[in-house]
């Protein structure tokens, strides 16, 4: 599931809270279970619409072959001055 089939996605309210609120008290919240269990709906289709909702700007990431490349063309679109980036990796 992804924030576009979101309308399909129930059952998982009260973890996507969860992890809302644990967000609002920590920088970084780990989301572990087995392959196939649902973590990336749960994140793509819950948390990052919940989230946009409650006023976080959220950005989603496929790191692929380079990561940090891919890190600064995504910062590259909230910062329009080169330099501003390059603190950013500082």
């Amino acid at each position: 599931f992804t924030e576009t089939t979101q309308k399909f996605f129930f059952g998982r309210k009260s973890v996507v809270e969860q992890l809302r609120q644990k967000l609002e008290l920590a920088s970084f919240v780990a989301l572990i279970g087995a392959s196939g269990s649902g973590k990336s709906s749960v994140v793509r289709a819950g948390l990052m619409p919940r989230l946009r909702e409650t006023g976080w700007r959220v950005l989603s990431i496929k790191p692929g072959f380079d990561p940090l490349g891919e890190l600064q063309r995504i910062f590259a679109n909230l910062f329009h001055r080169r330099d501003e980036i390059q603190k950013v990796y500082e």
